[in-house]
């Protein structure tokens, strides 16, 4: 100005809209933090962006060790190539997956976990990243597995048991021919020979059936 006064220019500019939505993605954070279920974020090349406390909890490995490394370090070995296939499927189609995988925990120990992979989308449709959600189903899955060991013994006891009747019928039957055959024998005559393996067989048949 004339008068060499000082001049200022001030630019207003309205981020509320900015502070709330920063403000959702904080509480969103927090809230997947504490569910039960493990939850981590991957990008498409399987790096790790985000875990939670429930997965660190379930693996062994902290925030700061997982952030960074291969999705594949936190599964069993034998299913590396596997889920590295699933997962090249899921990007490229677009589908959600859903399965057990079995998981290797930071100490070696392994675990079973009922999985969901999901697809995460940018605002153009690009597939960005997937967000596995796991639980722990090992003692399940152990409970399963002794459930249909007992299922198949209920089913092999009967037919044990049938097999068994079976086994010592013969004997009985072996017995009853061979008596006829005596007695059509006259005194001080000899066993027909077709009749003498029929009384080794009884000796034979007879003592395997108390194992069954």
């Amino acid at each position: 100005s004339q008068d060499g006064g000082g001049q200022c220019i001030v630019v207003v500019r309205d981020v509320t809209a900015e502070r709330a939505a920063e403000e959702s993605r904080s509480r969103l954070a927090e809230a997947v933090d504490q569910v039960q279920e493990a939850v981590l974020i991957a990008d498409c090349r399987g790096t790790i962006e985000y875990v939670n406390a429930a997965l660190a909890a379930m693996t062994g490995y902290s925030r700061e060790e997982s952030i960074g490394q291969p999705v594949r370090m936190l599964l069993e070995k034998e299913q590396e190539a596997h889920f590295d296939q699933q997962i090249e499927e899921l990007v490229n189609q677009g589908e959600v997956w859903r399965g057990r995988l079995v998981n290797r925990r930071r100490d070696g120990s392994l675990f079973m976990a009922a999985t969901t992979v999901s697809p995460v989308r940018d605002s153009a449709g690009a597939i960005t990243h997937f967000i596995s959600v796991q639980r722990d189903i090992t003692h399940e899955a152990e409970v399963e597995t002794r459930m249909r060991q007992a299922q198949k013994m209920e089913a092999i006891g009967p037919l044990a048991g049938g097999l068994a009747h079976d086994f010592n019928n013969i004997p009985r039957r072996i017995a009853g021919r061979t008596h006829m055959a005596l007695l059509h024998t006259q005194p001080g005559g000899e066993v027909p020979r077709h009749q003498l393996p029929h009384r080794q067989g009884r000796r034979r048949t007879a003592a395997p059936a108390p194992r069954l």
